[in-house]
């Protein structure tokens, strides 16, 4: 019927509807950019949350993690893990509208603020050597 109205070949209306299909689908350098992107950073993330911990005290004995709790310091390096932590997964947050999209798009979205809340609340309630251990076991 439809190849009657546009006076197209049944063969030529299958054809055209294929190539509209697939201009949807992202193609394989496009999918290779954005993972390697998030390698990249979760490499990086991984080796400098490990430069910030490994000479802790925490990072051997857990229980050193609670050691003057709630009143502890904090270093400048775990500032810029958090820092940096929290900055990418906005990132993330605001970036997800214009990148692939994925049949996961809301669990992703629930993902990133579940994510943000997470770090934000480990902040606030000083659980930074807590908070260094995680973010760098999930990098």
């Amino acid at each position: 019927m439809l190849s009657k109205k546009s006076g197209c070949t049944v063969r030529q209306v299958e054809r055209w509807f294929r190539r509209r299909r697939n201009q949807d689908r992202p193609s394989l350098l496009k999918k290779f950019r954005e993972a390697s992107w998030r390698f990249t950073f979760y490499l990086i993330a991984f080796i400098a949350g490990m430069a910030v911990i490994v000479d802790k005290p925490w990072f051997y004995d857990l229980r050193e993690v609670w050691k003057g709790y709630p009143i502890q310091s904090m270093l400048p390096s775990q500032y810029w893990y958090y820092t940096i932590e929290l900055s990418f997964y906005w990132s993330l947050l605001f970036s997800i509208a214009s990148d692939v999209k994925r049949k996961d798009f809301k669990e992703q979205i629930i993902h990133h603020v579940a994510t943000i809340i997470l770090i934000s609340f480990s902040w606030f309630t000083n659980y930074i050597r807590a908070g260094t251990l995680i973010m760098a076991l999930h990098d």
